[in-house]
């Protein structure tokens, strides 16, 4: 689940229900820059499953830190048990 943080505001954004190829990593990440420059997004935390437990939820992690890099907005990644 993605938590949406900035201008003193949190709410979380609907489940994703796709299941994200390689591929389409860089393209998402693209869409997502889109996204958090509309909404003013100032930041991420991101709660998954531990990667070792999904293999594929590290695409969508790899589609969100790409943008974040990008912007130069924080990431706080948190693995639930």
């Amino acid at each position: 689940m993605l938590h949406e943080t900035g201008a003193a505001r949190q709410r979380n954004i609907p489940d994703y229900d796709y299941l994200l190829q390689e591929r389409e990593v860089s393209k998402l990440a693209e869409v997502v820059m889109k996204q958090i420059r509309e909404r003013e997004i100032e930041g991420f935390m991101f709660f998954i499953e531990p990667v070792a437990n999904d293999p594929n939820v590290q695409r969508y992690l790899d589609a969100l830190a790409d943008a974040c890099t990008r912007l130069s907005l924080p990431l706080c990644v948190v693995e639930l048990k």
